[in-house]
């Protein structure tokens, strides 16, 4: 919305009328339901304002692939899972060793950031015997670094970048006063630095634009945060405190009604 609303008609070198009523205008809001739109009619030649949004249809994905597993029921069998967890990762790692002609530091595909998702989900479920160790920390994220260097071998790093992101996650740091701008300053941030780029070119150094995209993006990040994330954060708790007394309610009437 921020995007195209506000960004998209500050720099269109189009008309207004003409960018208001182009497709490419109206297809750019199926980036709402994960189908990415990277343009806008007539913005800086149709370059992307948001190329970090590629990562919208993995979460969604990842979403997907725990729907179906809880379904089938298959994270109610850890072991089971787990096993067919490291199968698929061999099987994949053997396909992509004889598929060959992958280069050292290869950009890695969407389908292994699902994969890793899956592998924290495996931890999660193993929770109650996998240690939070910092030396078993430091063992993982040697040997991730030592299997990411190479595309063949990113399927069997996802075991080590789980544990190193569950590890980071569970050390339960301080949290920052006025919320949590993590995934803001991920949404804000490419386009804010685009832009500027735009405005200024090679004028500026790194750290110049450092100091530009940082705060603009702390404060984007702070308005998304408190005027939308934390709401629907407040209705999601009540949503699932709803599911939960209608199944409790359910599981009561069941023995009843037998």
């Amino acid at each position: 919305m921020l995007v195209a609303l506000v960004l998209g008609p500050i720099f269109t070198v189009l008309p207004l009328g003409v960018y208001f009523t182009s497709p490419e205008f109206l297809s750019y809001f199926l980036n709402i339901v994960g189908y990415i739109h990277y343009t806008l009619p007539g913005v800086i030649g149709g370059q992307m304002l948001n190329a970090q949004l590629w990562t919208i249809p993995t979460e969604l994905e990842c979403y997907l692939a725990l729907i179906l597993l809880a379904l089938v029921g298959a994270t109610r069998r850890r072991a089971l899972f787990g096993a067919g967890l490291g199968v698929l990762a061999l099987g994949l790692t053997v396909f992509s060793v004889g598929a060959g002609d992958q280069s050292p530091y290869a950009q890695l595909g969407g389908r292994v950031l699902i994969f890793s998702f899956l592998a924290g989900v495996l931890i999660h479920l193993y929770r109650d015997r996998i240690p939070h160790d910092g030396g078993l920390f430091l063992a993982s994220l040697l040997l991730a670094a030592g299997l990411l260097t190479y595309r063949e071998t990113s399927y069997l790093a996802a075991f080590p970048v789980a544990y190193v992101t569950v590890w980071l996650g569970a050390t339960d740091p301080r949290k920052v006063p006025f919320g949590d701008l993590s995934y803001g300053v991920f949404l804000f941030h490419f386009p804010i630095i685009k832009l500027s780029y735009d405005i200024f070119g090679a004028s500026l150094t790194f750290p110049a634009y450092f100091a530009i995209a940082l705060p603009l993006s702390l404060a984007c990040a702070w308005m998304s945060w408190t005027f939308i994330e934390k709401p629907i954060l407040v209705h999601k708790k009540q949503i699932i405190a709803w599911i939960e007394s209608v199944a409790l309610l359910r599981r009561k009437v069941a023995p009843s009604a037998g």
